[in-house]
């Protein structure tokens, strides 16, 4: 116990940043396990969350967006090749890009295959 007491006095900074380092690690792993969990309840709310995100900081219109009401007015086509769209697949492509000035509305807003519409990028289609 003594020799422990000593050893911890002499590198008292050392231990403090390893204390440091221990707390931050359980912190990222903890909420990185919150937010999985999360992301895997709710499919497509992350996503939506992070669309208005994008919308705010670019300072477009934002009206809140339904990813299952889009899904069904499109009829599960991808809005950019027009084949049928499965649930994991599901991404929401502004056709005026938010990078363009577009707005984050049910009306800017198609269903898409994730690679369509990463492959798309903030082009407008034609």
């Amino acid at each position: 116990m003594e020799r422990h007491a000593r050893y911890l006095a002499a590198n008292a900074a050392e231990e403090s940043r390893k204390r440091r380092q221990r707390y931050a690690d359980r912190q990222r792993s903890g909420i990185a396990a919150v937010m999985a969990d999360y992301r895997r309840r709710h499919p497509g709310k992350h996503a939506e969350i992070e669309n208005r995100r994008r919308a705010r900081l670019l300072g477009a219109f934002v009206a809140p967006v339904d990813p299952a009401a889009i899904r069904a007015r499109d009829n599960e086509t991808c809005g950019i090749c027009g084949s049928f769209v499965a649930l994991s697949e599901q991404s929401m492509d502004h056709i005026i890009p938010l990078a363009r000035g577009g707005t984050h509305e049910p009306a800017n807003v198609q269903l898409a295959h994730r690679r369509c519409n990463s492959s798309k990028g903030a082009r407008i289609a034609a």
